[in-house]
């Protein structure tokens, strides 16, 4: 069984305090790209910064905090390694549909056909998040 650690509200905190520079990261460069994008008049390379910038927060959101929570336990064994694998095999695999489902919505929003595309071909980096959270962690 998991043994947690004897302050598990601080290793929560450490937890979230690791994930949140990622995330922020990856949400100001999105948000600045799109408020500089009327400006400067996005082409293909732009249409796939912000494609990447949104997926990659997506990913961000999925593999950290289960990558944090699970370096956080004391002593894992076996069993909770596979349960932690194949719930974040489902949950990335769900991100990762969702955005290609999505990819002619969001393609709509900036970039059309072309935008649409790079998104499709993007969505599968959840998936790969979290399939390396585990072992990173």
């Amino acid at each position: 069984m998991a043994e947690a650690r004897s302050e598990p509200m601080g290793a929560r905190r450490a937890a979230v305090r690791a994930a949140l520079p990622p995330l922020l990261r990856h949400g100001f460069w999105l948000a600045a790209f799109l408020a500089l994008a009327p400006v400067i008049d996005p082409h293909d390379y732009g249409v796939f910064v912000v494609a990447l910038g949104g997926v990659a927060i997506a990913e961000a959101l999925v593999a950290e905090p289960a990558s944090h929570a699970l370096a956080a336990v004391a002593r894992i064994d076996e069993r909770l390694l596979a349960t932690a694998l194949a719930t974040l095999m489902v949950v990335g695999a769900i991100a990762s549909a969702t955005f290609y489902m999505a990819a002619d919505a969001i393609g709509k929003l900036g970039g059309g056909a072309a935008g649409a595309e790079r998104v499709r071909s993007l969505s599968v980096l959840p998936l790969l998040g979290a399939l390396g959270a585990v072992p990173t962690a």
